[in-house]
This record gives structure tokens, sequence and C-alpha cells, in this order.
């Protein structure tokens, strides 16, 4: 179940304790996943106070108690007054018997947080209590925004806040635009033509907002994360709302890390080398258009890679780049459609329907078996072989360009996969397959044409495969694909479809809709 705002608090709180800090984006939704999935506060809490950040980070160096116990109070903004009963002396106090007890971080951060955020604070304390809970509320306000792993940048929020007061959340806001980590937006577009200083957030832009990056001629790499939060960003289309980012890259970019916060629709746009990990939990759609090289990756919540958990299309039709994508961690199945350059595309773990489009593309199907994936095959050029090398001999062995599927499960279970040839327009016997290993024997075997090779005694069939033993290993075999997509019976390199097909043995008509 979601975090009510309590545990968050709770969570947020920990943080604050134990770090001086907030947690930022990427932390902040691993922490609440812990929780989610049933780790409990204590048990977070002594998890974060046995990391590495921790013991070596805040705590590196402290070997006395008396040096430990001044760090955990710095981060609830005291210092040893020495004046009896005052917050810091009983904090003081607090801290060291805790230490001496052997009571762990984790539970003294613990403990901390509930007696500042309970509902009995001493009146002398109120100013501590006021200081602790703005902490928590411009840890959550940065989280929001930030994506970063550093430390430094995750305390520097932290340093200049005072209790005289608990803020509002304009107030947190201000403060936060104000210290230059974030900036309000009212423009609908911003360009970033330099790296930035350090992780940067634009908040209540509008709801279809666009980012420029790059120059004309040069190279560009942003150096920290970006984040833009709408103004109204209030959860999924289904909800009536579709809020849309645009990323337009020029030149040679690395964007870094992008969160794009409540965008559903996230548009990207290059004319050169772009480099983008998107974290957008909400997005649905991603578009791609330009003529330029674009490279994104999901991978789960790993370090610099992309969180993209609810998109279910990607449409790369609109550009004549390459891509190179990743969803082998994306937890939703996904219509992909290719653009005109060569696709690279790792699918997701919940079987993808897939238009390759132009280009000699190269698909990695989920490994686990576990779901079906599509290839959708619209027409011959989508997956041709061509005399790379120019001898005027067209061979797999020594011509590169030709499309690759990898991890494809053949035969006829539910899970297996398949490739829709429908746009074809096979019909009788067409729609079956034949077995061309005797025809094409061998990865140098010359298919710049093969007449009849699908000829079979039923009559001229649509698809035909070879098992092929691989040149230095030949107790293994790869199988080729073969589709007549021009429906003459013969195999034209220059009009009908091959396809390596890696790992899957033999084909069956069940691996074919028509």
């Amino acid at each position: 179940m979601p975090l009510t705002s309590q545990q968050k608090n709770d969570v947020l709180g920990m943080v604050v304790g134990l770090f001086g800090a907030s947690p930022g984006n990427k932390f902040l939704a691993d922490f609440t996943k812990l929780i989610e999935d049933g780790t409990t506060e204590a048990q977070l809490a002594d998890t974060l106070a046995a990391s590495s950040a921790f013991a070596n980070g805040i705590m590196g160096g402290k070997t006395t108690t008396a040096a430990q116990v001044a760090q955990l109070m710095s981060h609830y903004g005291l210092v040893a007054d020495n004046v009896p009963g005052s917050p810091a002396t009983q904090a003081a106090a607090f801290f060291t018997s805790s230490i001496n007890a052997g009571v762990g971080f984790g539970s003294i951060a613990m403990q901390a947080t509930a007696f500042l955020l309970g509902p009995s604070v001493p009146a002398a304390f109120t100013e501590t209590a006021n200081l602790f809970k703005n902490k928590i509320a411009v840890a959550d306000a940065h989280s929001a925004a930030i994506y970063s792993l550093d430390l430094d940048t995750l305390r520097a929020p932290m340093f200049n806040l005072d209790g005289t007061k608990v803020l509002t959340p304009a107030e947190v806001t201000e403060y936060l635009v104000t210290n230059n980590i974030l900036f309000p937006i009212n423009a609908s577009a911003v360009t970033l033509n330099s790296p930035l200083p350090g992780p940067v957030g634009a908040i209540n832009v509008p709801d279809a907002f666009t980012v420029n990056i790059g120059s004309a001629g040069g190279t560009l790499n942003i150096g920290a994360g970006f984040s833009v939060t709408p103004l109204n960003a209030a959860g999924t289309t289904a909800a009536g709302n579709a809020e849309s980012f645009t990323l337009n890259a020029t030149g040679v970019v690395d964007a870094q890390e992008i969160i794009a916060n409540g965008i559903e629709n996230l548009i990207v746009s290059s004319t050169g080398e772009l480099k983008v990990r998107f974290i957008a939990p909400d997005a649905e759609n991603i578009t791609i258009t330009g003529n330029g090289d674009v490279d994104l990756e999901d991978k789960g919540n790993n370090v610099g890679e992309m969180t993209i958990g609810k998109v279910t299309a990607i449409n790369a039709a609109g550009s004549t780049g390459d891509m190179t994508i990743s969803m082998a961690a994306h937890a939703q199945s996904v219509t992909y459609t290719g653009s005109s350059g060569v696709d690279v595309y790792v699918g997701s773990t919940q079987g993808d329907n897939i238009t390759g489009g132009l280009g000699s593309d190269f698909f990695v199907l989920e490994e686990a078996e576990a779901a079906q994936d599509v290839l959708v095959l619209t027409g011959a050029a989508d997956a041709q072989i061509r005399d790379t090398n120019n001898d005027g001999v067209i061979t797999i062995l020594n011509d590169l360009e030709f499309e690759m599927i990898d991890n494809f499960t053949a035969g006829a279970a539910a899970t297996a996969d398949r490739f829709d040839v429908s746009a074809l327009a096979f019909t009788g016997v067409q729609q079956g397959i034949v077995d061309v290993a005797a025809k094409v024997p061998t990865f140098d075997t010359d298919l710049t044409n093969i007449p009849d090779l699908f000829l079979d005694t039923a009559g001229d069939r649509g698809i035909a495969f070879s098992e092929i033993p691989l040149p230095l290993q030949p107790s293994e075999s790869q199988t080729v694909l073969f589709i007549d997509a021009n429906k003459d019976g013969n195999l034209t390199a220059a009009d009908d479809i091959v396809i390596e097909v890696m790992g899957a043995g033999p084909l069956a008509i069940e691996n074919f809709i028509f």
C-alpha cells in the first residue's frame, strides 16, 4: 500500500536525523518501495545507519562519543551551550546516554523523529521542532524535483533553515528558489546551452513544456540532473490530464538524468547524438523525431538509468536516426515502432509488439520466455540484407547489414513468440513454412538470388527457414528466416526478407500470424 503521510514524514525524518540531508528523488523512491514491500521503519532506519554513506561519510573519523553526539545534534540545528536544561543540553544528554547504552543510530534517529513530530512537544523544544518540520518539508519538495546520488548535494538544502515558524508550502518553494536549488518557470520553454552547476529543478511549469539543449555545432554534457514539475500535474491521462515534456537536442548532447514529474507524454527530438536517462514515473508515451541518434536506457532503478514505469508506447516512426532503447526491467508491455535508422531495442519483461521499420535492426526479446513478443513486418524494406562489402555477392557471413532477433521463443506454446506477416497478405498454401536447410546450408551461401527457395510439394510457401551450423561451433546452429515478400517463390535479396533469429531452434507455423 502507498505510504501514509505519517510514514513518509517518518522516512524523511530518519534521513534528516541521520544524514542532515534530503533523500532526493532516487533514494526516496527506493525507501518508499521498501516500506511498501513490508520493511518496517525500524529495519529501514537500521539499514540506513549501517550504510557506508552514514558510517564512513557522516560518521567517518568521528570515533568518540562526543564527536558523534555533536554530529547528530547538528542535524537538528543544535550546538552544545552548557546551559542547564536547554534543548541542546537535553539533546546532548539523550544522544550520549543512548550511544553509551549501545542503542543503534537508527533507533536514536527514530526516537528523535517521534519526539519532535509528536503531539506534545515541550515548549522549550518548539523552535527545534519547527526547524525539524521545515527540514522535512524541504526534503520532501527537494526530493520531488532533484535526482542526485551525491551526499553534499542532498545536504545542501538543509543549511539555511531556521525554526522561527513552520513554513507553508509556498514558503518552502520560495526557500528552494531563493537558494538556487529550484527555479520557477513562467515561459513554455527554456534553453540550456552550458553545463549545470548541480542538479536543478524547474517547478510550476506549464503543462506543455519544452527544454532545448545544445548548440548549432557544439558538444554539451549537462553535467547534472535537471527536473521539471508542472504546476497542475495530477496523475494520468485516464484522469483527463495530458501533460507533455519536449526535449529538443542539437549537436552532440549528454542530457544526463532528466526528471519529468507528473508528465504523461515525453517527446524527444535530436538532430545529432542525444543520450538521456529519464526518471518519469507517470510517463505513458514516448515519441521520438528528428534525424539524429537517440540513446535511452531503462534497466530499472539502477544508478544512472531510466525509470519510466507506465510507458506502453514508444513511437520513433518520425525519426531517421538510430535508436538505442532498453526496457529490460520494464513491467508493462510496450508497443514499439522503430525509426528508419538502426533500432537496437531490448524488450520489456511483459512481451512487446515490435515494428522495426527501415534499417537493419537488432531486437532482444524478454529472456524468461514468460510472455509473448510479436514482431510485425509490413513489407520487404523492414528487414533486408544488403551487399555491405560491395562484392556483388550477398551472404550473412560477409555482409553485416541485416535484421537480427535474439531470445526468440519458437513453438506453439501460448508464450512462444510470433512474427506478424499479415500485412504481406499471404493466401492459400503460401500460409505455410518450409525447411530449406538443403538449399541454404552455410552462412556463406549466396543469397542474392535463389530460385524456388520457397518451393514445397504443396506449392510455394511464404515462409522458409534454415538452421545453419555456426562456423566456429558446428555442433550449434543459428536459425535464418526467409520471407517471400514479393510472393514469387524465389528468394531475391533486393525484394524479400532475411532475418537471423538467434537461439530460436526450428520455427513452426504457429510462430506466424497470417
